[in-house]
């Protein structure tokens, strides 16, 4: 249902997720700074900056972020294994 143009209540404590910006910032960020490891500190401050970004804008809680960081840090570190793993 829409109510004025918006998708039906996604606000209050039933409607929280992970965060899909900070997972992918943080995975994106992590697999950059693995290949070029000068560009470690500039990938964390922009993953960092998009997982801040998502509080003011009130699109998550500070868990949502939290767990968006977690997942894409483990995405990250899941794949990069598979990756070395089948290249030997």
């Amino acid at each position: 249902l829409k109510q004025a143009g918006k998708a039906a209540n996604r606000e209050g404590p039933w409607s929280s997720f992970p965060s899909a910006h900070t997972a992918g910032a943080v995975a994106v960020g992590r697999a950059r700074a693995r290949e070029f490891p000068r560009l470690a500190v500039p990938a964390a401050v922009a993953a960092g900056t998009i997982a801040a970004v998502q509080l003011p804008r009130r699109k998550h809680f500070p868990t949502d972020v939290i767990a968006g960081a977690a997942i894409g840090w483990l995405a990250e570190t899941i794949v990069d294994r598979a990756i070395r793993a089948l290249s030997r």
